[in-house]
């Protein structure tokens, strides 16, 4: 079984991260109490932060960069899938050539922030989804509110994770 790829508002970065970075920063407060004890609270803080570096490799490599240039511009939240981290919402709020471009290869850096948190509507209550081609089981637990790890146990049957075929049958539950 192939693990996870990244991917990011439809666009599948095969080749990607080769260096990842996440930050989580959440604010602390201190409230004193009648007591004279102290207590410490967690306060909205900095959004999480993912930056790396990664490849486009093909003949398709410059129309993926300028998909991510334009996603980049627009500042709208997509579902951004990393492996071993899931899928969760996020905006592309840097893109930079990291090296110059050759005709079949890219090397980019990028810098996503997350937002709106992990909640999202499920596709359905029903225990079976039919998927869209080139969907990953990441893009499918994101959508479903669903474990990967849990799609991945129930749908032994399903080979690619990375990618699946038009109108697959994936049990959720």
């Amino acid at each position: 079984m192939n693990e996870a790829i990244m991917r990011f508002g439809g666009i599948c970065l095969s080749h990607n991260p080769s260096q990842l970075k996440i930050r989580r920063k959440k604010a602390l407060t201190s409230r004193g109490l009648l007591s004279g004890e102290e207590r410490w609270e967690t306060v909205e803080g900095e959004p999480d932060a993912v930056s790396g570096t990664g490849e486009l490799f093909g003949e398709s490599c410059r129309e993926d960069f300028e998909k991510l240039e334009a996603l980049c511009k627009s500042s709208s939240p997509a579902p951004l899938s990393l492996p071993y981290f899931g899928a969760f919402k996020a905006v592309l709020s840097e893109l930079t050539l990291a090296a110059e471009p050759k005709e079949d290869h890219i090397t980019v850096s990028f810098t996503f922030h997350a937002c709106g948190g992990s909640s999202h509507p499920p596709i359905s209550s029903a225990p079976f989804c039919r998927t869209s081609f080139g969907e990953s089981l990441w893009d499918v637990a994101y959508r479903t509110d669903t474990d990967v790890h849990d799609l991945i146990a129930l749908n032994p049957q399903i080979r690619n994770i990375t990618e699946l075929t038009g109108e697959e049958r994936v049990r959720l539950y």
